[in-house]
């Protein structure tokens, strides 16, 4: 199990280590934020602060998943991503 969680584990603290924010102008494409239910540090109150990364239409998607839904609900992901997609051509 060890194997399995170390390279998670230094992933996500690499990026933690070397993200820095910069403040800049806002995109002008629409934005999709994604995050699971599940997971307390991704709840729509902390997620819509992407409204200001955006002077387009700034949706929210939740999934009833945690931390781990982008590898593990891969499929149900890519087919929202696909829908998006569909709707804003």
């Amino acid at each position: 199990m060890m194997q399995l969680l170390i390279p998670i584990v230094r992933a996500d603290l690499a990026i933690d280590e070397v993200y820095v924010y910069t403040n800049e102008a806002p995109l002008e494409c629409p934005i999709t934020v994604i995050g699971g239910l599940q997971y307390p540090e991704t709840s729509p109150d902390i997620i819509e602060g992407w409204n200001k990364h955006t002077i387009a239409f700034c949706s929210l998607q939740m999934f009833p998943y945690h931390h781990f839904f982008l590898k593990r609900y891969q499929l149900l992901l890519l087919q929202a991503t696909f829908q998006k997609l569909q709707q804003n051509q």
